[in-house]
């Protein structure tokens, strides 16, 4: 896959209204906001990049990256920011990210280009080395039976416009926070699993900023 085929899609909406300290792009992190990590390992590995932001951060946004990544407003959820920033995408892949995992490593991205390419799409993922307890079928998990899934997601950009009119038309049945995987699994798209990183954890409180600062700092 050529990087000039790629589109890199960054959801930088978020409100952070669970870690309050404000729109949760501009939460910084070793002196840095989450957003300026998320976009380090994808420069140079894809042909262009897209982030949607609050519509009141757009223009300080566009101070500050508009040189080199495309800033645009989001929606009034994830999903409706993503069919935003796809509906201005020309490439015949996306890969979908987020702010809320800002550590993801060159090699999560090179292994989820490759992946995609063979199978359609490709998600990175952990699995889970505890026990688990399922609430939904009140039984234990054990261990590596469940996996932790991260961003970004590649997939091409035909299914992903086909999982979000497919959202639009079952939104009672799949939920209108329904994950990526579902949507692939509703249409019938296979996917790969990637090793992911246990470094690129996902910021949604205060302690996961003080973890992602130890890992940067060590």
């Amino acid at each position: 896959m050529k990087p000039a085929d790629v589109s890199c899609l960054i959801r930088a909406a978020g409100l952070g209204s669970r870690l309050g300290l404000g729109p949760k792009a501009w939460v910084e992190l070793a002196g840095r906001p989450l957003l300026e990590w998320a976009l380090q390992p994808v420069r140079g590995r894809v042909g262009r990049v897209i982030v949607a932001v609050t519509p009141e951060s757009v223009d300080a946004a566009r101070r500050r990256w508009g040189h080199e990544v495309h800033v645009m407003a989001g929606g009034h959820s994830r999903w409706d920011t993503t069919r935003r920033l796809v509906d201005v995408v020309d490439t015949p892949w996306v890969m979908l990210h987020d702010t809320v995992h800002p550590l993801v490593s060159v090699r999560v991205v090179a292994d989820l280009l490759e992946a995609a390419e063979r199978t359609g799409a490709a998600v990175p993922a952990l699995p889970i080395e505890e026990f688990v307890w399922d609430d939904g079928d009140a039984r234990i998990r054990p261990p590596r039976h469940t996996r932790i899934l991260q961003t970004p997601v590649v997939l091409r950009r035909d299914v992903l416009r086909a999982g979000i009119r497919l959202l639009e038309e079952n939104a009672a049945s799949l939920g209108a926070e329904a994950s990526v995987l579902e949507v692939l699994t509703a249409l019938g798209q296979p996917w790969a699993f990637v090793d992911g990183d246990p470094r690129n954890l996902k910021i949604t409180h205060g302690a996961d900023l003080d973890v992602a600062a130890a890992l940067l700092s060590s």
